[in-house]
């Protein structure tokens, strides 16, 4: 397996954007808090050699740290995960006309989950935000098992930063996006730091296959 190292959990740089937003449900008004950032990656002499960009949509106006939350990515390889942001679950969506014609335009998604789980979209490194900084570190990244680990390293950085190691963790993946949920829910089994099965790893409550491929 190739190899990774766990130094995201120490480095939030360089991008951290945050925006407070109020979202109108069928139930009612929520308010929420948009948040873009970065999980970077380290070689062993602690040069940086490739990020993942996560887009979170994080429910503020109750005080809850084991509120559920949910990990999604599409497929590819090589998509992004714009579309399961857009199309599933989030609070936006892409507007349609009476027809079910795409307008190109976002209007408020009313059904969204966000009421009941916080979500974390999150892109592969060579797509979208999520860039590799080094050509000779491909290797690490851009295979089944790299892909994998390296999405399951973002995922621990993730609930370091925000603390939310008592949450019930989703993973919700679509098209090759369920070969590597599937991936990463062996590899979170086990802990992602050691690969020794026999010391503790991540509890995935559940996991959402779409299109399976």
């Amino acid at each position: 397996m190739n190899k990774i190292h766990p130094y995201t959990t120490e480095a939030y740089k360089p991008l951290y954007i945050s925006k407070r937003m109020d979202v109108a449900l069928r139930g009612g008004k929520i308010t929420a808090e948009a948040v873009t950032e970065d999980h970077i990656f380290y070689d062993d002499e602690g040069r940086e050699e490739a990020t993942i960009s996560t887009i979170s949509y994080l429910r503020t106006d109750e005080e809850n740290n084991q509120r559920p939350v949910m990990f999604l990515w599409n497929g590819g390889p090589g998509s992004a995960v714009s579309m399961l942001n857009l199309e599933c679950f989030g609070p936006y969506c892409i507007a349609k006309d009476e027809e079910e014609r795409l307008c190109y335009e976002l209007e408020v998604e009313t059904d969204t989950i966000l009421d009941v789980c916080d979500l974390v979209y999150m892109d592969p490194v060579g797509v979208g935000y999520s860039r590799l900084l080094r050509e000779e570190a491909a290797e690490n990244y851009f295979s089944v098992d790299g892909d994998a680990r390296s999405i399951t390293f973002a995922i621990v950085s993730w609930l370091k930063k925000h603390q939310r190691w008592n949450s019930p963790v989703y993973l919700c993946g679509e098209s090759y996006g369920t070969i590597r949920a599937c991936r990463v829910l062996d590899e979170l089994g086990r802990n992602p730091f050691y690969g020794n099965r026999m010391m503790l790893g991540i509890a995935v409550a559940g996991v959402i296959l779409i299109g399976s491929a």
